[in-house]
């Protein structure tokens, strides 16, 4: 008897198959510059906008108690010391001094004009303007008139200009001229026969000479340090 074998039938199972987790993206968020620094800059502007105004009221006050009289003294002193800066700042501006340079064109003033003042003007003793190759002037010709020459002081190229005392200066010569010579940084002094000279230096070397001598209001610029004495001497010898 022959056996007959009959296969078992079995349950296919399909192979499972993981779907990959999705990753989860990270998100930066960046600030610009702007908004970090933004409300800095405001607060900074803000302060700044409170610190201008109280410094307009403290000038406001001290306006306020002035007499006429004193207000017209301080508008006469401010105008004449911005007509001053900018003649002076003509000067050089326009023209460098150089220790190089000659007397007649160390300033290069030959390119202003040539012409001789209206009023008494001074000079070093026993010297003329044509020694000096003229007098030049170097203010506009709607303004009071300026004029400057050139020379030199122990090799050093020096700028010596002149006008008549204005007339905002005629009440308080002294203050008037005091006030003009801080613009400068002229904060020290010496006496030459009772003329007071303020004297400033900038960092590279040169010096501003502010003063009045004989109803003249006189500035003088170095192209280098000079030493008091011979400035002394020299203005001294104005005459």
């Amino acid at each position: 008897m022959t056996q007959t074998f009959t296969p078992r039938a079995t349950e296919r199972t399909e192979p499972t198959v993981e779907k990959p987790t999705p990753k989860k993206e990270k998100v930066t968020v960046t600030t610009s510059v702007w908004q970090t620094w933004k409300p800095r800059l405001l607060k900074a502007a803000q302060w700044t906008l409170r610190q201008v105004k109280r410094l307009w009221k403290l000038v406001i006050r001290y306006i306020n108690g002035l007499s006429r009289t004193q207000r017209l003294q301080h508008a006469g002193i401010l105008l004449g010391s911005i007509v001053l800066l900018f003649v002076f700042s003509q000067i050089f501006s326009r023209h460098s001094i150089a220790p190089s340079q000659t007397t007649q064109t160390a300033s290069g003033t030959a390119e202003l004009p040539k012409e001789s003042p209206t009023f008494t003007t001074i000079l070093p003793s026993g010297k003329s303007a044509s020694d000096y190759g003229g007098w030049t002037r170097i203010s506009p010709s709607d303004r009071n008139a300026v004029y400057a020459y050139t020379d030199k002081l122990n090799d050093v190229s020096i700028i010596i200009s002149e006008q008549p005392v204005p007339d905002s200066f005629k009440s308080d010569p002294t203050g008037s001229v005091q006030k003009l010579a801080e613009g400068y940084s002229a904060n020290r002094t010496f006496d030459v026969d009772g003329t007071t000279v303020y004297i400033g230096k900038s960092a590279k070397g040169p010096q501003s000479l502010i003063f009045t001598k004989r109803d003249l209001l006189v500035l003088i610029k170095s192209s280098e340090t000079i030493t008091d004495d011979r400035w002394k001497t020299y203005i001294k010898s104005l005459r």
